[in-house]
């Protein structure tokens, strides 16, 4: 029979056969309809990893100003909180207090020294325990049992010695203390698109201390929490700040050490 029909029907079992494998292929119709499907899958991919990607980019954004922000809030806070340093030797913790501007006097680095020798009246060289490192220029306050006094470094502190840029004008005991303070300073300052710079200057040295800020309130409040804008009575410090048009806003109350 096979024998048959390879020789009488051979071409219509080779048609038969054609046909066949026409049959369980694909033809260029439905080969091309499989690449258009793969092609729209494939552009929805796309589109939907390029979304995702646009908010983890922007969700990590924000994280990072979040970050920048507490970090820039701390220095703030922490220097804010020694601004009473200045109570020393004035009637009053603030140089300068404004909705936008701040300006105190803080001993910023704890550096203190005693006296290891008895000053006289007219003196401006005293010996101390130790001075490496106080700045010429920079602010210092003699304080003795009964009252503190402001001065200023006329040179660079030695190891045990110090030179003031005027005299004492009576007898300085040995075993009194003396505190460096810095003059210390936060404004804004404006960058371009409209935006602020947070600057912190510190003894006439300025610096950004954080960029892109759209807020930044200071709010002055007595022990019982009132608004003033009395420096005498000013105890707290409310600061409102944040960064990027629809960024993180965070408000923090500073009490001083007073």
């Amino acid at each position: 029979m096979n024998q048959q029909c390879g020789r009488v029907r051979g071409r219509s079992c080779r048609s038969q056969a054609w046909r066949g494998s026409d049959d369980s292929g694909f033809s260029l119709i439905e080969l091309l309809f499989a690449v258009l499907i793969s092609g729209i899958v494939m552009s929805s991919a796309i589109r939907t990893f390029a979304v995702y990607g646009h908010r983890f980019s922007a969700q990590q954004t924000a994280m990072e100003s979040m970050q920048e922000l507490r970090l820039a809030l701390d220095v703030l806070c922490g220097e804010l909180r020694l601004a009473g340093a200045g109570l020393l030797t004035r009637d009053v913790a603030f140089l300068r207090m404004d909705r936008q501007e701040v300006e105190f006097l803080a001993n910023l680095a704890s550096s203190t020294t005693q006296m290891t020798a008895d000053a006289l009246p007219g003196q401006r060289d005293l010996t101390v325990e130790e001075a490496t490192g106080w700045g010429k220029g920079k602010t210092v306050v003699l304080c003795t049992f009964e009252r503190c006094g402001e001065n200023r470094l006329a040179a660079d502190g030695r190891k045990h010695e110090i030179t003031l840029a005027a005299p004492v004008t009576a007898s300085i005991p040995a075993g009194s203390g003396l505190f460096l303070l810095n003059r210390v300073r936060y404004y804004l300052k404006v960058e371009e698109g409209g935006t602020f710079r947070l600057m912190r200057d510190v003894d006439g040295g300025a610096s950004t201390l954080l960029g892109g800020i759209t807020q930044f309130r200071l709010d002055y409040l007595t022990r019982q929490g009132t608004v003033t804008a009395d420096p005498r009575v000013a105890a707290h410090v409310r600061i409102t700040m944040g960064v990027g048009a629809n960024g993180p806003l965070l408000t923090r109350d500073v009490g001083l050490r007073i």
